[in-house]
């Protein structure tokens, strides 16, 4: 009989396999495919298992607030996903920037700010204050998220269904730089 852990593994082997076939193929899912994980630990075991399937490398990453009703459940107050090269498009004034999204799923543009660290991205879920994020930080641009999901109900679902599909996160265009942000020494 498979120990706990295996199965739970197992499991999120499935669910990742799952999602990024969606993904890939621009399907959308009617539902979360499988059990939704019930917290985060479990959740980044399937993103990290999507990562591992996805054919593209990571140039940054999302982060994102979880609603305060679910934070001390989950331990948390903000989650990550992935951005990979080919979802990051640069604006300018000159070009209209297009995006795809999910025909069925779940779409939305948030704007942002954009930080990029001087350090390599898959470091940032080491990160425990603001203080050592913003000594990291090299340079701030205004951005905007494209927010994505094959799945049309990933908020309702909530935090471990936005975790486990690459935070929610589509891709990301970098507009420009916001000078008067740009020194980490500077408070926001």
């Amino acid at each position: 009989m498979p120990t706990p852990t295996a199965t739970a593994n197992a499991d999120c082997a499935a669910i990742a396999e799952r999602l990024v076939r969606a993904r890939t193929q621009r399907t959308a899912l009617e539902r979360f495919p499988g059990t939704l994980p019930t917290g985060l630990a479990e959740a980044y075991r399937i993103q990290d298992a999507a990562i591992a399937r996805w054919p593209d490398r990571i140039v940054g990453w999302k982060v994102g607030g979880i609603p305060p009703e679910a934070q001390q459940r989950l331990g948390a107050a903000r989650l990550v996903g992935p951005i990979f090269a080919a979802d990051l498009r640069i604006a300018d004034a000159e070009h209209e920037v297009s995006f795809p999204v999910f025909e069925g799923g779940f779409a939305a543009v948030e704007a942002e700010i954009v930080f990029r660290l001087a350090v390599e991205p898959p470091r940032l879920r080491s990160l425990r204050s603001v203080a050592q994020s913003l000594a990291l930080v090299d340079a701030v641009f205004a951005g905007v998220e494209t927010a994505g999901s094959p799945m049309a109900a990933i908020n309702r679902l909530g935090p471990t269904a936005v975790v486990s599909d690459f935070g929610n996160n589509f891709g990301l265009i970098v507009g420009p730089a916001i000078e008067a942000l740009a020194s980490p020494a500077q408070p926001l």
